[in-house]
């Protein structure tokens, strides 16, 4: 069997366009919480720059948004994080699992 690690990596690299989606997508949760500061390493200055840059144009792909974001963590390596997350402790907002 595969590590889970593995299976959520291949799993991200296989629907990349269903993840770089959620950086075109993603919404606040409440007035001072956004999707994008549950992903790990992601704070209020980062998801000020992805918001401003998704304006302009959506993001394509995981390099198009280390290209024009370049200050974010790793975006694929972040979501990899936040699904292990959610498959192993227990979230109280899950992005990306049920």
């Amino acid at each position: 069997r595969k590590p889970l690690q593995e299976i959520v990596e291949n799993e991200v690299s296989e629907k990349e366009a269903r993840y770089v989606d959620f950086f075109n997508k993603s919404q606040p949760i409440n007035t001072r919480l956004h999707q994008l500061e549950l992903l790990p390493g992601f704070g209020k200055k980062h998801t000020k720059e992805i918001l401003e840059a998704r304006e302009i144009k959506v993001f394509e792909s995981f390099n198009d948004i280390k290209e024009r974001v370049k200050s974010i963590p790793d975006p694929k390596k972040a979501i990899e994080k936040r699904i292990m997350e959610e498959l192993v402790v227990r979230q109280r907002f899950n992005l990306f699992t049920k």
